[in-house]
């Protein structure tokens, strides 16, 4: 998203809740629910970290059997994959709220992660809880230990995350219109991206189906009638 720069603030004027606030007539507004990048390469790195845990549990199960001696092995495997599997559906794949307003001057979006209002309070309880549990299972067995370096060390690290997690909202606005000269228009993610050049990182749009031609349609009244649209995917 394109940061607020001092060339920006022409098209700005007043101030609503501490914010900026664009000027110019409202053509489109609109709220989306959408990923906030590629989820591919990403749910790669995750589902590869995630074969460590369930390593543990196969080893246990398919080469040998269970024993008193193997107990640490196994539950910390199971810890591990649980809350690692836990961190990737409801952290990293976890999707973001944007609340879109576009003037004929320019466009402004404030976003947030796709969380109830207490998802705070219920990560700050797992996080503690999950601590809690690896420090009983390390009294009982020493052995367990040694899961710190591998399965339960992802739980602590995960645990530390949660920990401190806050649903913080954002607000970006973009450059004014007519400083624009590229549109990137990624139809397979619903997404459209606004920036001067063919090197940086311009505006992100995120936009339903149906709006998505209207919006188009509305970015080329805009912008400079010299401005390049080109259909392509977009991985920013």
């Amino acid at each position: 998203m394109a940061e607020l720069s001092e060339n920006e603030t022409k098209v700005i004027n007043c101030q609503e809740h501490g914010r900026p606030v664009l000027e110019g007539e409202t053509l489109m507004s609109w709220t989306i629910k959408a990923h906030s990048s590629p989820m591919f390469l990403i749910d790669t790195i995750m589902g590869s970290i995630a074969l460590i845990p369930a390593s543990f549990i196969i080893y246990i199960y398919l080469l040998k059997h269970p024993g008193s001696n193997d107990d640490a092995i196994l539950y910390s495997g199971i810890f591990g994959l649980c809350f690692w599997l836990f961190l990737w559906l409801r952290g990293v794949r976890q999707k973001t709220v944007y609340n879109y307003r576009i003037t004929d001057q320019g466009g402004e979006v404030e976003y947030w992660e796709d969380y109830p209002e207490n998802m705070g309070n219920f990560f700050k309880w797992l996080s503690v809880t999950s601590l809690i549990i690896i420090v009983c299972l390390i009294a009982v067995d020493p052995v367990f230990i040694w899961g710190l370096a591998g399965p339960v060390g992802i739980a602590v690290g995960g645990a530390k995350f949660f920990l401190g997690w806050e649903n913080e909202k954002h607000h970006r606005v973009s450059s004014p219109w007519n400083e624009y000269n590229f549109v990137t228009v990624d139809r397979k993610r619903k997404m459209l991206v606004a920036h001067r050049t063919n090197l940086t990182v311009g505006f992100q749009i995120h936009l339903s189906k149906d709006l998505f031609d209207e919006f188009v349609d509305t970015l080329k009244v805009v912008l400079p009638p010299t401005a390049v649209f080109t259909e392509a995917p977009w991985s920013g």
